[in-house]
């Protein structure tokens, strides 16, 4: 999943430049100092590290849906009791 990948790592570079680019103007008009600017970044990037944990694990969740689709549908055949052929011919001895 090419376009996901590109999707996520797309939203990972652009949330470290929010901060900044939102309080870009409070701190060339003054009305916040450096520091105060740096631990609302600071805050602002633990929020984000919450956020970031589905980004992140998005794969492994979408892996495991598949796994689950296909052990459900391969029940369901067992449950129809439709053998079909046999998997290999029977041994004479």
């Amino acid at each position: 999943y090419l376009y996901f990948d590109v999707a996520k790592w797309s939203y990972i570079q652009f949330g470290v430049m929010v901060p900044y680019i939102a309080l870009g103007p409070t701190l060339i008009a003054g009305v916040v100092t450096l520091g105060v600017m740096q631990q609302i970044v600071r805050a602002f990037g633990r929020v984000e590290s919450a956020f970031q944990f589905l980004v992140l694990s998005w794969s492994t969740v979408v892996e495991l849906l598949s796994v689950y689709k296909r052990l459900r549908a391969f029940e369901r055949q067992i449950e129809e009791g439709d053998p079909g052929e046999p998997v290999a011919p029977a041994v004479t001895g």
